[in-house]
């Protein structure tokens, strides 16, 4: 699974594309995984998507989760707040 620290520091946007979407369990908890082709990587990666992350890809793609592939997304390494500390993000944005 994808995590900020793979991408770089707070501020680095890497280029992705959707080729994938599946289900996942994670404990109690089921989540939409987007399975991501970024140029410069041989293989495919995979972000499990939080409710910030999947509210943007409902908002930008719509909610037929199959459309989403073959967009183009952009990932970005924010900082934010969770549980009241700041923790290191990735934040999707679609790509114009």
């Amino acid at each position: 699974m994808l995590k900020a620290a793979d991408l770089g520091k707070v501020g680095s946007i890497v280029n992705a594309n959707v080729i994938g979407v599946s289900e996942a369990n994670f404990g109690e908890d089921e989540k939409f995984v987007l399975e991501l082709s970024i140029k410069g990587k041989t293989e495919s990666e995979h972000i499990a998507l939080n409710k910030t992350n999947l509210a943007t890809m409902l908002n930008s793609f719509g909610d037929e989760t199959l459309e989403w592939v073959g967009k183009a997304i952009e990932l970005r390494v924010e900082n934010t707040l969770f549980k009241g500390q700041k923790t290191v993000c990735i934040r999707i944005y679609p790509k114009a």
